[in-house]
């Protein structure tokens, strides 16, 4: 279709409907090319919402039903010896602080897998992509050693600190809270992998009211527990007819635990040793094949 005709004089003339898109258009290129005045503002177009995408599995080949029970156990052990100076002090901190946390998940956790030729995904019950579990925490945390302090030896800044045993606050108590744990299976191995949140409590055994400040970036962040190294899962065991399905997880081979050491931050002295440990079972108990 042409824009222009001529009309019965013989002159071209563009129609009406062409004219008022062309208006509109030099209206908006004006707008957008002109500098905006102090004050103003171009109004930013709203658009809808995108929804959200749900995703739908295609009927699988074969499919396992299971009940979901974890049960573990992370061991954390720090040995500090730190010297510096605190105001008109020198401060010593010196002793043990050990953690020991408890996690477990009953029945109640529905996870079915659904295999797909060679491949496998897991999930919730009703939850196309979804492995997520709370897991209920009981943590005790235990600690010998004190803080102590001598004068610096500073003119008219004298050291007011006094002994301090690690062991004042919350140490022997069994705090309770919940943590997120999730199951993930690629390549024939299946993974239980915690929120480290699981292995931090508001716990204060082993700070002191004195010393806490001085180290409070070094001995307050008590070490998480390592992570779980898989264990191997076949499609003949999910997919079979055994009435239950046990993983063993650990944090290392042999149950060997894992050691670190950190420096004390100058102006202090010395350093802390660490060492970690952490073990859980799984236990797939079957509800149903297909």
């Amino acid at each position: 279709m042409r824009s222009r005709q001529r009309d019965r004089f013989g002159t071209w003339r563009t129609p009406a409907m062409a004219r008022a898109v062309i208006l509109a258009l030099g209206v908006v290129v004006a707008l957008v090319g002109a500098p905006a005045r102090s004050g103003a503002e171009i109004p930013i177009p709203s658009f809808p919402p995108i929804p959200p995408i749900h995703i739908h599995l295609p009927k699988p080949q074969e499919k396992a039903t299971f009940n979901v029970v974890v049960e573990g156990e992370s061991r954390s052990t720090r040995t500090g010896d730190t010297t510096g100076p605190t105001g008109g002090c020198i401060t010593t901190i010196q002793g043990t602080v050990t953690d020991k946390t408890h996690y477990l998940r009953g029945q109640g956790v529905h996870l079915e897998a659904d295999r797909y030729g060679k491949e496998v995904v897991i999930h919730r019950v009703g939850r196309e992509t979804d492995t997520s579990m709370a897991l209920v925490i009981a943590q005790v945390r235990t600690a010998e050693g004190k803080g102590y302090a001598e004068s610096a030896n500073i003119p008219n800044v004298p050291c007011t600190i006094t002994t301090e045993p690690l062991d004042q606050t919350d140490c022997g108590v069994t705090q309770d809270y919940h943590a997120a744990a999730s199951l993930e299976y690629d390549a024939g191995v299946m993974r239980l992998k915690i929120n480290s949140k699981a292995y931090r409590s508001i716990n204060e055994c082993g700070d002191t009211e004195h010393f806490g400040d001085a180290l409070s970036s070094f001995e307050n962040a008590f070490p998480d527990a390592p992570p779980l190294v898989g264990d191997r899962l076949s499609l003949a065991q999910i997919f079979g007819h055994a009435p239950a399905l046990r993983l063993h997880f650990v944090s290392g081979f042999a149950h060997n635990e894992v050691e670190t050491s950190k420096s004390a931050p100058p102006p202090f002295t010395g350093g802390i040793k660490e060492k970690a440990f952490n073990e859980a079972t799984v236990r797939l108990i079957r509800i149903k094949n297909g």
